[in-house]
């Protein structure tokens, strides 16, 4: 199966790169199209894939096309694959706030298309992503957009109505994590640590602390209470957490990154 990708940016370049070290696709079977010349010779000499002339090329060329630009370059894109595209080419968007119905409006009606919420990890092969069937998009369907995420992490199936609640959570959620690891690193530092050690400590917490979740199936809030012994340095930590209502502004973060998203999706 023929993949391109509209847009070569970060994003785009980490499911490349995820499909062709899975096996998934060849080299030669992913098309790449991006308004900058200087992106496309680099992916075409770093993955050896196909920089295609233009989006329309590009769509006439591919069994799949992933829409991975900007919200504001969306129309462009559609546009070509409503003019090029064959009869039962998929599209799988992960442009941000693009609802799978403005997609099928702009294609002509006749088009599946599978919505995507991606996060950044996907750089590094650890990514989180979320999808949704737009109407004309079946099991076959929804099997290939799962088979194309896996290989950059892990997906998962949701309704369209979750789509801005998953935004906030995984979509926007590596954010949160940096801006704590932020703050836990210029703590150490402060009181008497060196920055690398700081960022050493703190970086290798946080993956461990995730890694011990999904390997021993215990909650987070099990594991807490595991670690907090009563009267101990723990527990005075936690309770300026929770005096601080530490769950109540991860609350208030989460809705309005939700109602954002809420506001900004076509």
């Amino acid at each position: 199966m023929k993949t391109g990708f509209i847009g070569a940016g970060n994003m785009a370049e980490a499911i490349i790169r995820g499909l062709i070290r899975a096996k998934l696709s060849a080299p030669e079977e992913i098309y790449i199209s991006d308004i900058s010349l200087e992106r496309l010779e680099f992916l075409k000499k770093e993955c050896g894939v196909n920089a295609a002339k233009d989006n329309a090329a590009l769509v006439a060329s591919v069994d799949t096309v992933v829409i991975a630009v900007k919200p504001k370059d969306v129309d462009a894109a559609l546009k070509a694959i409503k003019e090029n595209s064959k009869a039962k080419t998929l599209v799988i968007s992960i442009a941000a706030a693009i609802s799978t119905g403005y997609i099928e409006a702009r294609t002509g009606g006749k088009t599946p298309v599978i919505r995507v919420m991606p996060n950044t990890p996907a750089l590094v092969g650890s990514g989180m992503a979320a999808l949704c069937a737009g109407k004309l998009a079946g099991k076959k369907e929804i099997g290939s957009a799962m088979k194309l995420l896996s290989a950059v992490g892990k997906v998962i199936e949701v309704e369209e109505a979750q789509m801005d609640i998953v935004t906030a959570v995984s979509g926007s959620g590596p954010a949160y994590v940096f801006l704590f690891l932020e703050g836990l690193i210029a703590a150490g530092v402060k009181y008497g640590l060196k920055q690398e050690e700081a960022e050493t400590l703190a970086n290798n917490t946080v993956l461990g602390s995730a890694k011990l979740v999904m390997e021993t199936g215990d909650s987070p809030e099990e594991l807490r209470k595991k670690v907090t012994s009563p009267g101990g340095t723990t527990m005075e930590a936690v309770a300026v957490f929770e005096n601080r209502e530490f769950k109540e502004i991860i609350e208030a973060a989460v809705k309005a990154c939700m109602e954002k998203s809420k506001k900004l999706t076509k």
